[in-house]
């Protein structure tokens, strides 16, 4: 059985370095909550899932475990079909259209949890390229890199107070 994902609230570049730093080489990827549009409805700003795995840190995110959310199957024809989320949080519908055939979500002989698992990962692969989510994935080779980016943006807000 794969480790579940965990949540924490790390509010600085400076705290997501110690966490990182503490527990170096185990978590794989990550989700942080952003605040971009003020309509979070997954996560707190500044609130980050850490797991093993894409599917652990999704998981966490959207509590589909927690739910007991698993993907469906909907015969459209005699031959075509696809799987989809039968209920999803307010503002992430666009979830349910991660379905083209090159993703395997169009394959009737995936189990039922075979097929959350395989939209977990796609879900996970869309939100680290789309920053205009209120959620970013990322993975454990870019974290070096977001807390300089991080750290930079901190320190140019900060000036900015204390300019006011």
């Amino acid at each position: 059985m794969r480790e579940p994902g965990f949540v924490i609230q790390l509010d600085t570049p400076d705290a997501l370095e110690h966490f990182w730093l503490s527990s170096q080489g185990k978590y794989l990827y990550a989700a942080r909550g952003m605040d971009l549009c003020g309509r979070n409805t997954l996560l707190l700003p500044n609130q980050w899932v850490f797991g093993e795995s894409r599917e652990a840190v999704i998981d966490k995110v959207f509590r589909w475990s927690e739910a007991g959310i698993q993907c469906e199957w909907v015969q459209e024809t005699h031959d075509d079909g696809y799987w989809h989320i039968p209920t999803l949080p307010e503002g992430w519908e666009m979830l349910n259209h991660l379905t083209d055939p090159y993703d395997g979500l169009d394959n009737p002989a995936l189990t039922p949890q075979e097929a959350t698992r395989l939209y977990q990962a796609n879900i996970f692969d869309c939100m680290e390229f789309d920053t205009s989510c209120d959620v970013w994935a990322y993975r454990k080779g870019s974290m070096k890199r977001t807390i300089k980016e991080w750290r930079q943006l901190h320190k140019v807000a900060t000036e900015g107070d204390l300019a006011c």
